[in-house]
C-alpha cells in the first residue's frame, strides 16, 4: 500500500511539473503555428492599455486600478465559496 501512495505522488509530481513545462514551451512559440502567444499583445497597445478611451496616464492608471479592483473581488469571492 506503501509503494502505491508513493508511485501516485511520483506521477502527480511528474504530470504537473510536464504540464508547467508544456505551457511554458507553448507560450514561446513551441506550438504547430510557431506563434508566440504570451507576448502577442505586448507590443500593441503594450502592457498598460487605456479605460474606456480616457487619453494618457490617467486613462492608464484607470485600467489598472479596475483590473486591480476585478482581480482583488475574484480573489475573495473564491475565498467566500471555500468558508461557506
Amino acid at each position: 500500500m506503501h509503494k502505491i501512495k508513493i508511485i501516485s505522488r511520483n506521477s502527480l509530481s511528474s504530470q504537473i511539473v510536464g504540464l508547467i513545462i508544456l505551457g511554458i514551451v507553448l507560450d514561446l512559440g513551441g506550438g504547430p503555428s510557431h506563434d508566440r502567444i504570451g507576448f502577442r499583445y505586448w507590443k500593441n497597445p503594450g502592457a498598460f492599455n487605456q479605460l474606456n478611451g480616457i487619453p494618457g496616464p490617467k486613462g492608464r492608471f484607470l485600467a489598472f486600478w479596475a483590473t486591480f479592483i476585478n482581480a482583488g473581488e475574484s480573489i475573495q469571492n473564491s475565498y467566500q465559496t471555500n468558508l461557506y
